[in-house]
């Protein structure tokens, strides 16, 4: 069972490369906010698109970013849903660990298939304390422009990006499904098996 669909969040992998990378002090309000993806998005373009540098050094500096803005020990928690309380804390660590490596696996090897995707911010709106939601529009060469929400919460004084919804499909939604199907079925030692066997995969194909 292929755990994560692809049809609505890996065809854009390319591009979110650019785009998730943001993240915003905790006193940004929703026009800051919005000024702040801006700038962030057009340095990590300035990475990708920077011809004098290999890949291998382009990708190196994107996982340094990754793991600075993105939250995925929340998110990690989140779409075990009630099955985070059922595991142990010795496959909480293994799932944990796989979990943050198969979330970047999925996204920042990518940059290499990006062709020239531009984003603009079109909205940004609070939402409960500390979290914001940031709209964006990728705007394909030759294609239908996409809309790309991010979603982000204060975490230990600085937001995180905990989400990113494609056309009104939310990333960490479809996961908590899907992992949760599988924990249903098959068991929690499934999932790692799963989770570890793609990240394998991932590896082996990007060298």
């Amino acid at each position: 069972m292929n755990i994560l669909s692809k049809s609505k969040f890996l065809p854009l992998a390319a591009f979110a490369t650019v785009a998730i990378f943001l993240s915003f002090p905790a006193f940004a309000q929703t026009d800051s906010a919005k000024k702040y993806v801006q700038d962030v998005g057009n340095q990590v373009l300035v990475i990708i698109s920077n011809k004098s540098q290999s890949d291998d050094a382009k990708e190196k500096k994107l996982i340094g970013i990754f793991n600075q803005t993105v939250d995925t020990e929340w998110m990690s928690r989140f779409v075990l849903g009630h099955y985070y309380r059922q595991a142990t804390p010795a496959q909480l660590k293994k799932y944990k660990d796989l979990y943050r490596q198969y979330v970047l696996e999925s996204y920042v090897p990518k940059f290499r298939q990006y062709t020239g995707e531009k984003f603009q911010i079109t909205a940004a709106r609070a939402e409960g304390d500390s979290e914001y939601v940031v709209q964006t529009e990728i705007l394909r060469p030759n294609q239908e422009s996409v809309r790309v929400d991010y979603r982000l919460a204060g975490k230990g004084g600085a937001l995180k990006i905990v989400d990113i919804i494609v056309e009104g499909v939310s990333l960490i939604n479809t996961q908590r499904s899907e992992f949760g199907s599988v924990i249903s079925r098959e068991g929690f030692d499934s999932l790692i098996t799963k989770l570890d066997g793609m990240v394998k995969d991932y590896n082996s194909a990007h060298g």
